[in-house]
């Protein structure tokens, strides 16, 4: 951390902030937070700082650190974790991450961060792709990754790691039931590592969808052919998540190949429309 604020030393004087997102756990590193922050006060750099975490101990301490801190840290870690409207982090940048369901959302993560401090079960039901069900986990993280918040934790049906999407996850509630942290494999540390986009699948797209397709993967991914469609040629996790995607854009999309994806639309396409005929 030395090296990174003698690097950056003269933009951080002129302004410059930078992020530091405190890693720890509930294999917990001695101290971590009140040595970063004693590091950022000695080198005078404390108010070019913002912090991130998504584990509610750094939170605790974060906060308990704000007497010796003009940033008010653990305020803004606070009212982020807490889903509030916008919290200002720096002069030009603002984050906004309410939903449409920020109330239900607020309370769950309020409710899981107190059975993660307590050590506590939780209990859900939880909606998924193939049903229901009842679910009683070790809760071990609260974590916000594409664009979504889960909790991460070990699943007492499944004896494994799992990751938990929050807006799929109701009856939440903290039980009686107490558990002894358990050490995360560090393949479990990489959240949706097991995932690989090995589906290929490419397809035309209508000129209107441009901004869809750069806000997803970038300007450099599609190819604007002589008439003015775009071309674009990219990998899915599975061939469900693909059609779940084209379906998305009706008509102004056509999927070319491969051959079982394409009969895969034309069927899924065909259903819909027999739904408006009967």
């Amino acid at each position: 951390m030395e090296e990174v604020l003698d690097l950056l030393g003269d933009r951080l004087r002129q302004g410059l902030k930078i992020n530091i997102e405190l890693k720890n756990s509930i294999i917990p590193y001695h101290e971590m937070e009140e040595k970063i922050v004693e590091l950022l006060h000695k080198t005078g750099f404390q108010n070019n700082i913002v912090y991130s975490s998504f584990y509610a101990k750094s939170l605790e301490r974060l906060k308990s650190l704000d007497s010796v801190s003009h940033s008010s840290s653990g305020e803004i870690l606070a009212r982020k974790i807490g889903g509030s409207q916008a919290v200002k982090v720096a002069d030009h940048m603002a984050i906004d991450l309410a939903s449409h369901y920020k109330d239900d959302l607020a309370s769950k993560l309020e409710q899981i961060k107190s059975a993660i401090e307590a050590s506590r079960c939780i209990a859900f039901r939880y909606y998924y792709e193939k049903g229901e069900a009842d679910k009683l986990i070790e809760p071990c993280l609260i974590v916000f990754k594409w664009s979504d918040w889960y909790v991460f934790g070990f699943c007492r049906q499944r004896q494994d790691f799992r990751l938990y999407k929050l807006r799929r996850l109701w009856n939440l509630e903290v039980v009686e039931e107490t558990f002894s942290p358990r050490e995360i494999p560090e393949e479990k540390k990489r959240f949706g590592s097991h995932m690989t986009d090995d589906y290929m699948v490419a397809a035309i797209y209508d000129s209107s969808l441009k901004y869809r397709l750069v806000e997803e993967y970038g300007p450099d991914c599609i190819t604007t052919r002589e008439d003015g469609s775009l071309y674009a040629e990219w990998g899915f996790t599975t061939r469900e998540q693909a059609v779940e995607w084209f379906l998305r854009f009706g008509r102004e999309v056509k999927v070319l190949e491969p051959p079982e994806m394409v009969e895969r639309m034309k069927a899924e396409l065909e259903a819909a429309l027999n739904l408006y005929q009967t």
